[in-house]
């Protein structure tokens, strides 16, 4: 909705058969010149968008990455799309063939974690004792093990599922059948989403997970009849849960050393697949734990 509405300041409020593949490649210029964040720039927040975009060339201000450029292109595209499945007098779609094309393979973007920053990770205060749930950097005794800020990177690693996946969770996704318990990653409430149609699958609950303590704290939000299982995490303004997370782990992993260029919650899953690999995990066994349509 707020891509949308910054599409209508830049192209104007018009019929929805007005627009053209002029209008998307105004806002396609426009969005080659924001950098990310720019509406918490000092020198640009006040502007109106086109301003920034202009304000940010003549500070020569490094713009937005390809990923989220193409990501904004597909919020207001799907817009689109909508509009044109609703309405009649919607032939086309003016941001139809303006996504950019990245150079990089998608295992190319993000590094897996070192042996060396796993170590940094977890023996940080948020597991080995902290001062309380909102002092998680400060060492102490208490150890938050009933927050998904605890959960989530220890659910990730040993199952290579992304963090929106994780955080999105009900208690009734963790399920038992055959004696097996497992995640169930699926979409079956509104308020979830899955990134490819592949994306749901079934990953069994590790045994680490279970000697941590996981099945415990699983039992315990039953006792509480919660309906998610981390009702504490609430989704950013984009929608989707993952957002507000991943600037909070970024703050876990500069606290602990562990920050690059090239790595962030994500790399998460590559270690997974890193780990599959060397333990000689067949390829469509691994496709199969992490929601991937094996090609």
């Amino acid at each position: 909705r707020i891509w949308a509405d910054r599409f209508m300041l830049i192209a104007g409020d018009r019929p929805l058969d007005d627009y053209a593949k002029a209008d998307g490649r105004v806002f396609k210029d426009v969005l080659l010149k924001l950098p990310p964040n720019w509406t918490k720039h000092p020198q640009l927040k006040d502007l109106p968008i086109t301003e920034a975009a202009t304000r940010a060339c003549e500070l020569c201000l490094k713009p937005m990455s390809i990923t989220n450029y193409n990501k904004v292109v597909g919020f207001v595209s799907a817009f689109w799309n909508w509009a044109a499945n609703n309405f009649d007098e919607v032939e086309k779609n003016p941001l139809q063939g303006l996504k950019l094309r990245k150079e990089a393979a998608a295992f190319e973007e993000r590094d897996p974690f070192t042996i060396d920053q796993l170590s940094r990770i977890f023996r940080a205060p948020l597991y080995t004792g902290c001062k309380s749930a909102k002092s998680w950097r400060t060492k102490g005794t208490h150890i938050p093990n009933d927050l998904g800020l605890y959960w989530v990177p220890l659910l990730s690693l040993f199952t290579g599922a992304r963090s929106g996946e994780l955080i999105q969770l009900y208690v009734s996704d963790i399920k038992t059948e055959n004696g097996v318990t497992f995640l169930d990653i699926n979409k079956l409430e509104d308020d979830k989403k899955l990134k490819t149609k592949g994306s749901r699958t079934r990953i069994p609950v590790h045994q680490t997970l279970i000697d941590l303590g996981f099945m415990k704290f699983v039992d315990h939000c039953r006792r509480d009849k919660r309906t998610r299982l981390f009702p504490e995490m609430a989704k950013g303004k984009d929608g989707y849960y993952s957002s507000p997370f991943s600037r909070q782990f970024r703050r876990v992993l500069e606290g602990v050393g562990a920050k690059t260029n090239k790595n962030t919650f994500h790399s998460f899953r590559h270690s997974f697949e890193d780990a599959c690999r060397n333990s000689g995990v067949p390829r469509d066994v691994m496709y199969a734990l992490q929601g991937h349509e094996d090609p």
